[in-house]
């Protein structure tokens, strides 16, 4: 802003202040479009606009104090939950900033929010295999992250201790309970699979008691936190269906999913690869071995293999429905993609 307004050709700023965002709703517009904290962030903005060298933490506490005038210290501590909300989703709900270089996947660059896509959470092995990699020090990630957790869950505790009476003020405790509940989710789901892809990585395989364990203290996390915003239209749980299943089967099958991991971690490396040869050496070499374990350890899995098979040698439309069936439940059965790929994303023969 203070670019732009030392620049002659700029002639304005517009802001697209509220239109939804994730969970949508009256979680993000309120029930007349301005929620608490799109009008906060409307009218910081603005100021801003107007004045680039604005005390922007001043301009917040006052904001709040005339906003919730007849309580003026929980006023101050929506102002403080605000100001900390930056830091508070970089380190909870992103993966903090990865290290310079690891940005890359072959030509594509990549983000660090690549664990969820809108509100569901992904189960995808290559994608935490990148992660795991591009991360670097995940105790130290993890670390931050549980750090996080506690201070959101800690404004939520005082928010509500502080409330007076009032619409903005139950929205604003209610809110604050969401995010932290939403970090702490997203906590517990690389506090899984970050620790799960590093020993891929590193080859040394934790024990098959520990993988149960580590995937009944994630059920958990789930299920407390639909029981808690299950049926909320305005504050919405985190689709967690693809989650849930990929936990469901590392507490049966701890060492399927062991080895699906390598493979992720082994068609990760080859895509990282400078020399094309490697890379597709290597795709296809994790894709053979993802295959194999799909038809060792799901027995049901060779009937459909033997199905797409068939399908392939035979007419066009015909391969083409193969397709549109074989690649979703291939990718649902060795987590290769997100599930919302096949929701929302490019069509299957793309894909293929």
């Amino acid at each position: 802003l203070a670019r732009a307004a030392a620049s002659p050709r700029c002639a304005g700023m517009w802001a697209w202040n509220s239109t939804g965002g994730w969970g949508g709703g009256r979680a993000t517009l309120g029930d007349t479009g301005w929620c608490l904290w799109t009008a906060l962030s409307s009218a910081l903005t603005a100021a801003l606009a107007a004045e680039p060298a604005l005390d922007a933490p001043r301009f917040v506490y006052d904001w709040a104090g005339r906003r919730f005038a007849s309580a003026p210290a929980f006023a101050a501590a929506v102002a403080e939950l605000y100001l900390a909300s930056e830091e508070l989703i970089e380190h909870g709900w992103y993966t903090g900033p990865l290290p310079r270089g690891a940005q890359r996947l072959g030509n594509i660059y990549l983000s660090p929010l690549l664990w969820v896509w809108w509100m569901r959470p992904t189960a995808a092995l290559p994608v935490w295999a990148y992660l795991a990699a591009a991360v670097g020090d995940v105790p130290a990630a993890l670390a931050r992250s549980a750090v996080a957790v506690q201070r959101a869950e800690a404004y939520a505790r005082k928010l509500a201790a502080l409330a007076p009476g009032g619409a903005d003020a139950g929205f604003a405790v209610t809110s604050a309970a969401y995010g932290a509940d939403a970090l702490a989710m997203a906590h517990a789901t690389r506090a899984l699979m970050l620790p799960l892809l590093a020993a891929a990585w590193s080859g040394r395989a934790p024990a098959r008691g520990e993988l149960r364990r580590m995937a009944s203290a994630t059920q958990r996390m789930i299920d407390r936190h639909r029981a808690t915003w299950d049926g909320r239209a305005d504050f919405p749980p985190l689709e967690l269906d693809e989650l849930a299943a990929f936990v469901a089967l590392l507490k049966r099958r701890p060492r399927a999913l062991w080895l699906q991991a390598r493979a992720a971690c082994a068609l990760v490396r080859g895509l990282r690869a400078r020399r094309a040869g490697r890379r597709v050496r290597a795709a296809g070499a994790a894709g053979a071995a993802g295959l194999t374990m799909a038809l060792i350890f799901n027995r049901p899995a060779r009937l459909v293999a033997a199905g797409a098979v068939a399908g392939l040698a035979l007419a066009r439309p015909m391969r083409r429905r193969v397709m549109h069936a074989a690649i979703p439940w291939i990718s649902r059965r060795l987590h290769l993609l997100p599930t919302i790929f096949f929701e929302a994303g490019p069509a299957v023969e793309e894909w293929a």
